[in-house]
C-alpha cells in the first residue's frame, strides 16, 4: 500500500496578507504613541523634580520665554506654559459641585483635547502636557470625558 501523495500547499488567500500587514503597522503606531506618552511624563518628571509642581510653576512663571494665560469666566484661574509643558495654578479654584470634576482642555486645530482631569477640588498646582495648543478651556464634568460636554467655566488664549 503506497502512501497517499501529499496535500497540495495552501496559499493565502489575497486579503490575507495586506490584513496583516496593516495588524502589524497598527502594533507598531500603539507602540511608538505609548513610549511618547511614557517619554513625555518623565520629563515632566524630571522638570519638576524633588521640587514639586508649585515650584516648577513659579520658576516658569519667573521665566520671560514663558506664556502666562489667564482663564476668565466663571471661575478665574492662572496657567503658564513654556515649550509645550503647562502648569494651571488649580489649587485657587473653588470646589466643584457635589460630584462633579473639573477637566482642562486644549484648543488644537483638530478640535478640544483633554490635557488634565482635576478633581473636584483642587488642592495643588497641576502640570500638563500643552503641545501646540492656542487656547486653555476649563470644563465642570459630571465624570471624566473624551471631549467637552459639561459647561466650560473659563477659557483664556495661548
Amino acid at each position: 500500500v503506497g502512501s497517499p501523495p501529499p496535500a497540495p500547499a495552501r496559499t493565502p488567500r489575497w486579503w490575507a496578507r495586506p490584513v496583516a500587514g496593516l495588524a502589524a503597522a497598527a502594533v507598531v503606531v500603539i507602540a511608538a504613541l505609548g513610549w511618547l506618552a511614557i517619554d513625555a511624563n518623565q520629563r515632566l518628571d524630571d522638570l519638576e523634580g524633588d521640587r514639586g509642581v508649585a515650584a516648577a510653576m513659579a520658576d516658569a512663571l519667573a521665566d520671560p520665554e514663558s506664556t502666562v494665560v489667564d482663564l476668565e469666566g466663571e471661575v478665574d484661574v492662572r496657567a503658564v506654559v513654556k515649550d509645550g509643558h503647562g502648569y494651571l495654578a488649580a489649587d485657587t479654584l473653588p470646589a466643584a459641585p457635589d460630584g462633579r470634576t473639573y477637566q482642562l482642555w486644549g484648543g488644537a486645530e483638530g478640535g478640544m483635547v483633554s490635557l488634565g482631569v482635576l478633581g473636584g477640588a483642587p488642592t495643588e498646582a497641576v502640570a500638563f502636557e500643552a503641545g501646540e495648543v492656542s487656547a486653555l478651556a476649563l470644563t465642570v464634568e459630571e465624570e471624566p470625558q473624551a471631549s467637552p460636554v459639561g459647561p466650560q467655566v473659563a477659557i483664556g488664549e495661548v
